[in-house]
């Protein structure tokens, strides 16, 4: 897969093997016989896509084709054929990136849960030897590559908050305040976040850049919180130092002000579109023109014509 489609290999690779007789006589030559015997070959459909990266660059597919699976109309057999005609060193990784951004057009497009076989294969035509690694994990030193491929294709690890004790999470002070947090909001466990939560922000606030941690944490503590746990938090606090006293007022103070200024910004919004609608329906009584009312207030005809039956 080529950023853009502009060499004259790529170029007639692409074309040739969008033909589906030279695809189907391709893929019956060469794919394995693994592959092979578990495809239905006259399901075969080109898929003619593109994938866009985290950095908005688009790359087009060299040439990708979907199998239905024999007697299982919904799983899918995808092959992405790549077409190099120079030695790439991170052909492999390539691969690994693009069939993640397979995965990702599969779930997008089919409604089906089951996820897709896709095989890479990659059609060399250059004149130095192959060189390339044909494997993500040959990148590594061989002693770390059962590690590399564990981490790789293995099980990721789940780490869920609400099974860790309190206990636990006591023994670390750091990493154990935010997971403390995390769980005391999950489960609603405000009277335990307040029993303990400011004793911990003072060890906390005596360490270098404690202050910066306490920040973070009050900022999450009072994101989407009803009024009457705000209170309570505030009457907590001011049983601690002078300095968390007056981080936990300033944050309140401040989300008070922005909740204030949602508020007048919404009402602005709501009296605006009152007037519009006041504006027309005084319009729609004096028999002036649809279109032209449609012209200055912005309200489509449709939405006119039911204000005019309704008066």
């Amino acid at each position: 897969m080529s950023q853009a489609v502009q060499q004259p290999h790529d170029k007639f690779f692409k074309a040739l093997m969008s033909d589906c007789r030279v695809a189907n006589q391709f893929f019956e030559k060469y794919l394995p016989e693994s592959i092979k015997v578990g495809i239905n070959f006259d399901s075969m459909q080109q898929i003619n896509t593109s994938f866009v990266d985290s950095d908005f660059q688009l790359y087009e597919s060299d040439v990708i084709y979907s199998f239905e699976m024999k007697n299982n109309e919904s799983a899918y057999v995808y092959t992405l054929c790549e077409h190099q005609s120079v030695v790439d060193s991170t052909m492999s990784i390539r691969i690994y990136n693009y069939v993640n951004k397979l995965f990702n057009y599969h779930i997008k497009q089919k409604s089906s849960q089951n996820y897709p076989l896709i095989y890479p294969v990659v059609v060399y035509t250059g004149e130095a030897k192959w060189t390339a690694r044909g494997r993500v994990d040959l990148f590594w030193p061989k002693q770390h590559r059962a590690l590399m491929r564990k981490c790789l294709l293995g099980e990721y690890q789940l780490i869920d908050i609400k099974n860790i004790s309190y206990d636990d999470m006591r023994e670390q002070e750091w990493v154990g305040l935010m997971t403390f947090v995390y769980k005391c909001r999950v489960l609603h466990d405000i009277k335990l976040l307040l029993k303990e939560l400011f004793p911990w922000l003072e060890r906390i606030n005596t360490q270098a850049n404690g202050d910066i941690i306490i920040g973070h944490v009050l900022k999450y503590l009072f994101h989407g919180i009803e009024d009457t746990t705000t209170d309570a938090i505030i009457r907590e606090s001011k049983q601690y130092s002078k300095s968390i006293q007056g981080d936990v007022m300033t944050l309140a103070q401040r989300l008070e002000k922005k909740g204030l200024e949602q508020g007048l910004e919404q009402g602005l919004e709501q009296g605006q579109e009152l007037a519009i609608e006041k504006v027309a329906k005084e319009m729609l009584k004096q028999h002036a023109d649809l279109v032209f009312i449609e012209k200055v207030t912005g309200l489509s005809i449709e939405v006119l014509e039911m204000m005019q039956a309704s008066l």
